[in-house]
């Protein structure tokens, strides 16, 4: 389903539309647009130039950003055909649609058939008609989707033109139809509701017999409570709890895997997340909830979440088993970042979920709300500020706002400490209040930028690596890391999360200035929790364990472990290479910049 929320980022497929197929006939072209009803959650396409202005200016229709071209019904080629529209009017039961229709296929029939409800709108525009579903080259293809009348929404036929919207809108609850008929340019939005993977175990499950009278289950890690009420079950069931990979959208922590799967309840039951201080960075508890994945793999917010701060808690009711997880509802992007000063950070403040017609994060499907390059929502985001003055200023920076994004501008010199809170109030309608989400900037005014990697027969390590200056003592510097390092492990083991993040423990960088050139030495080992997943033959049962990723190291210094060499590049290079054969052969590459 294509949400009013979402920002739009275009890809637009032209192909050649001067002369229409066949007879070569000049034609007038006309663009095809897609509205949305926010009222009635439901789509309609037009290729009139007045409708489109008098829906522009409607306050309950927005554009979904999907078009495509078609030619003027009045002026089009014989190789063409024409797609009539009638209008659905129906009051009890309620129905409010459009429905368009292939000359010689549909439109006859209906005219014929005069059915009641349907009234006769002419033909809107022209178009190639598909052969056996499929459209000719050059053409795309244009496809329909039917939605019944069902839980209070009028049914509703939508037209979609790439595999991407088809497949959201059956998320939605279409059924799809085909293809319909064939344009010759088209446009889409590209960061559309997506599905992911099926997540797969990564620990044994627990379980429990429930019955008539209700009980309970909690998760091995203690980060998910199920509340079965009495009456929910009308007898004894096996009921289980296993975490399992996480694909969500805007995911937080583990996902799990309730069994049986697809069981239902007379009565809802109730999720409880936990969640850490960590799990709400670039977010707010009050935009925390709960999603499930749907049989086709979109991730899906689950109903209206009570959020608990003080017990950092999170629960919502289900009527049915399936995967589930934590979720962010939206959030700023990046959550943190380290740059130098006078540098600029571009924030953005992004829905991971769709907004339902009262603009509540309902019902909506995930998208890919991770990246920093993800996409905008439909809410009121405003009081942007730094260190909570607004609009910044002075030694700590500044940021200018407009809209969902923002841009901060660092200080010719890094502020004490260096690390700022860049925030922004976000309201949401349906929701109660408002709240700040913060991206942490760190201005390093001296600092080392790059990759350390760790190879062996046995795994890689790779870390992008900000060394950030901690202290200097006669003419001899410290610096400390922050980062990302990943693992990829050679063999049947797969590590859950196989991502870290790497902080100011994790490692050390000391550089010599007294010395002609510099000199240095350090070491760098990020370490975090994670689940040992085996895929051998008749492997052993998952295993909680420490990941480590060793990003900075070699075979020298006083424990052998260490990097050491001298600055290069006028002093703004640190580099180089070597192999620690302490156990399994490990061979250790660097490389890193300063920017001071």
């Amino acid at each position: 389903m294509m949400h009013q929320w979402l920002a739009r980022i275009w890809v637009t497929v032209v192909a050649a539309t001067a002369m229409l197929l066949h007879g070569q006939v000049q034609a007038q072209t006309i663009t095809v647009v897609e509205y949305r009803n926010k009222s009635l959650d439901a789509y309609f396409i037009t290729g009139r130039a007045n409708e489109q202005a008098l829906l522009d200016a409607a306050a309950d229709f927005s554009r979904t950003g999907m078009t495509f071209q078609a030619a003027n019904a009045a002026s089009a080629p014989a190789s063409l055909t024409g797609i009539c529209r009638f209008y659905v009017n129906v009051a009890n039961p309620f129905v409010s649609s459009h429905f368009y229709g292939r000359k010689g296929v549909d439109c006859e029939l209906l005219l014929a058939a005069n059915p009641a409800g349907f009234t006769y709108e002419g033909y809107d525009f022209a178009l190639q008609a598909p052969t056996s579903n499929a459209c000719p080259s050059g053409t795309f293809a244009v496809s329909r989707s039917f939605r019944a009348l069902s839980g209070g929404k009028t049914s509703n036929h939508r037209y979609t033109v790439s595999a991407a919207t088809y497949a959201a809108a059956a998320g939605a609850g279409y059924a799809g139809e085909g293809v319909a008929f064939c344009a010759t340019a088209v446009t889409d939005a590209s960061g559309l509701p997506s599905a992911t993977a099926v997540g797969t175990a990564t620990s044994s499950a627990v379980t429990a017999t429930i019955g008539a009278a209700g009980g309970s289950l909690n998760s091995f890690d203690g980060k998910l409570m199920l509340n079965i009420p009495a009456g929910a079950l009308a007898a004894n069931t096996v009921i289980s709890m296993q975490p399992i990979t996480n694909f969500a959208h805007g995911k937080i922590g583990s996902a799990y895997r309730l069994m049986p799967d697809g069981q239902t309840f007379a009565q809802p039951v109730t999720l409880t997340f936990a969640y850490a201080d960590t799990d709400l960075e670039g977010t707010s508890a009050v935009f925390l909830g709960v999603a499930f994945q749907t049989a086709t793999g979109f991730w899906k917010w689950l109903g209206t979440a009570t959020n608990n701060p003080a017990a950092k808690t999170v629960s919502v009711n289900s009527s049915h088993f399936t995967d589930f997880s934590a979720v962010r509802g939206l959030q700023i992007r990046p959550h943190k970042k380290t740059v130098k000063p006078n540098a600029t950070v571009g924030l953005q403040v992004k829905a991971c979920y769709g907004t339902s017609l009262d603009g509540d994060l309902v019902t909506g499907l995930g998208n890919d709300c991770d990246s920093d390059q993800g996409l905008p929502g439909d809410f009121v985001v405003d009081r942007w500020a730094v260190n909570s003055v607004l609009g910044g200023g002075g030694s700590i920076g500044t940021v200018v706002g407009s809209g969902t994004g923002g841009t901060y501008t660092a200080p010719s010199v890094a502020p004490s400490p260096p690390t700022v809170a860049v925030s922004a109030r976000v309201r949401v309608t349906g929701l109660s209040g408002s709240d700040l989400v913060v991206s942490n900037i760190t201005i390093a005014e001296d600092s080392w930028t790059g990759t350390g990697k760790t190879t062996s027969d046995a795994f890689d390590a790779t870390a992008e690596v900000v060394w950030t200056h901690e202290s200097t003592v006669d003419n001899v510097a410290t610096y400390r890391p922050s980062g990302v390092a990943s693992v990829k492990v050679h063999g049947c083991i797969v590590y859950t999360p196989s991502t870290g993040v790497i902080g100011p423990s994790a490692g050390v960088l000391v550089v010599d200035f007294n010395a002609n050139p510099p000199t240095y030495h350090g070491t760098g080992v990020g370490i975090w929790p994670a689940v040992a997943t085996f895929t051998c033959p008749d492997p052993p049962a998952p295993v909680n364990t420490f990941l480590p990723a060793a990003f900075f190291g070699g075979s020298k210094g006083i424990l052998g472990v260490e990097a050491v060499g001298e600055v290069s590049g006028n002093g703004t290079t640190i580099s180089g290479t070597d192999i620690n054969t302490l156990g399994i052969p490990l061979t250790f590459t660097w490389n890193f910049t300063r920017s001071k």
